[in-house]
């Protein structure tokens, strides 16, 4: 059932937040930036990054936290309300439009914000497929000039939704892990089939870094990605 009276949806905000900060506060977080300076809760952290993760764990984002402001895009729809309102309880701003509602509008706020701030991207969202990029991600980071982080995120031990992105909900007391991939640059001016080349790289790099977060809560530590030498050298 989707709700829509703008009283109800602050209710059920409020509400929601204040589970998410109770239920969040019993979880063990563990994260590996992969030898990466991109660390979203890194005071030092000098650069703005486009952080990508899957619409499954959009909610668990809320709770991390970060040094830099940060910025989410949310869709206009009433459910996009509901995640705009619990985003700001914890301290996140948000964007809003997506792919069909507002979408240029929200293009045009995301350029004006752009190296200000991190953003947060869901880009499988706001109605799937599940784990497939659009192409909106991937012209973002070209117009933009700005580095796309992909995270992964894992649980040891959770529920999933019967919705159709499978939302992932830690059980009290689990462990989660934040794994990040290999920062991807996106050159700007390029064309659609270029465009489709980097969503299609960018989709790979979230679900690699996805099933690494997902061993390392099984208990599997994640082994030095292939381009941890060539970051070490550059530091």
């Amino acid at each position: 059932m989707k709700i829509r009276n703008p009283r109800l949806i602050r209710l059920v905000a409020w509400m929601g937040a204040g589970v998410i900060r109770l239920w969040t506060r019993t979880l063990r977080v563990r994260t590996d930036s992969r030898g990466q300076r991109t660390d979203p809760w890194d005071p030092d952290l000098r650069e703005r990054f486009i952080y990508a993760l899957w619409h499954e764990n959009l909610a668990v984002a809320f709770a991390l936290k970060n040094a830099a402001p940060l910025r989410i895009l949310i869709s206009q729809s009433a459910d996009g309300e509901l995640m705009s309102q619990m985003a700001e309880s914890f301290g996140v701003q948000t964007v809003r439009g997506s792919s069909t509602r507002g979408g240029v509008e929200a293009l045009d706020q995301l350029l004006e914000l752009s190296h200000t701030c991190h953003f947060l991207t869901i880009p499988d969202g706001p109605q799937g497929p599940r784990r497939i990029v659009k192409r909106g991600l991937a012209y973002f980071a070209s117009r933009s000039g700005m580095r796309v982080v992909p995270f992964g995120v894992g649980f040891s031990r959770a529920w999933r939704a019967r919705s159709w992105d499978r939302t992932a909900i830690p059980k009290p007391g689990s462990t989660m892990t934040v794994v990040a991939g290999r920062i991807i640059q996106v050159p700007p001016d390029i064309g659609k089939r270029a465009l489709e080349d980097y969503a299609v790289q960018i989709e790979q790099a979230i679900q690699e870094a996805n099933d690494c977060a997902e061993a390392w809560a099984a208990g599997k530590k994640p082994a030095p990605p292939p381009w941890s030498e060539i970051v070490a050298q550059a530091a």
